[in-house]
């Protein structure tokens, strides 16, 4: 299972990656703004971070869950994807009985 630490390091490599930022993921501060901070967000990037965040977690994120609060920092991304995960594992141990 996956930890919240390596959670929030494969958030941080995949806006890294994805808005091709010239600093190092470790450089990216939990709480930084995404939207309208350093980091830049925009609408287009988050649509490529949350295709990434479900092939990179195995997860879906519904049209009416990405909301603006989501993608505040990587913290609400981070609990959010643990919530997801949680539920998951609900219904595969609820899918096995």
């Amino acid at each position: 299972m996956q930890t919240e630490h390596s959670i929030e390091d494969r958030i941080k490599e995949l806006i890294v990656q994805i808005l091709e930022l010239e600093v190092n993921p470790s450089e990216i501060e939990d709480d930084d703004l995404l939207f309208g901070g350093e980091i830049g967000l925009d609408s287009t990037a988050t649509l490529e971070l949350t295709a990434g965040i479900e092939e990179t977690f195995g997860i879906k994120i519904g049209d009416e869950e990405l909301i603006t609060a989501l993608f505040e920092s990587v913290d609400s991304l981070t609990k959010f994807i643990k919530e997801k995960l949680a539920v998951q594992g609900k219904m595969a141990r609820k899918d096995s009985t």
